[in-house]
């Protein structure tokens, strides 16, 4: 059993046996039917956020690699690329030649974040994760998860993070 089948099959252990039923009523339980905050209260992403998110997507289907070393402002953004397994902390100039690259090799097809995203006020902090659809070469389309964290720095948001999975 996987890691995320075996954690939603103990969220809905836990979620019946709060409720008085026994495991047999877990079982019949739908995933869909049972939402389990571990975290406590969640809060709203700001829409000055989000705009950063937006923005990122759609320099990434353009290709526009300066649009989105842009985002990072003067700060440094950490990368990881998986198939490397190695984080840097790269300038904006340089994160912007690391995208050239990239989108050399590549054609980008689309970019969103449908999966999830988070925000906490008092570090001023973000993150999300988003999905790379893209072709390698003719006929192979691949997609990938990207992790994005931002930071608010003095009401700007700035681009921190890029974390691309190669899945």
């Amino acid at each position: 059993m996987n890691r995320t089948r075996a954690f939603s099959v103990l969220a809905l252990l836990l979620v019946a046996t709060a409720r008085g039923a026994g495991p047999a009523a877990a079982q019949s339980v739908g995933q869909q039917e049972v939402g389990v905050s571990l975290q406590g209260p969640t809060v709203a992403v700001p829409a000055s956020l989000q705009d950063i998110y937006r923005k990122l997507a759609a320099a990434w289907e353009s290709e526009d690699s300066r649009a989105i070393a842009h985002l990072a402002r003067e700060g440094r953004v950490y990368v990881v690329v998986q198939r490397e397994g190695i984080g840097e902390r790269l300038a904006a100039s340089q994160l912007q030649y690391l995208l050239e690259d990239l989108f050399d090799t590549t054609e980008e097809l689309e970019f969103r974040f449908p999966a999830y995203s988070a925000y906490d006020p008092e570090a001023g902090t973000g993150y999300a994760v988003g999905e790379r659809l893209y072709n390698q070469g003719p006929g192979i389309e691949l997609s990938d998860r990207v992790f994005v964290g931002a930071r608010n720095e003095h009401g700007r948001w700035v681009l921190t993070e890029l974390r691309l999975t190669f899945e």
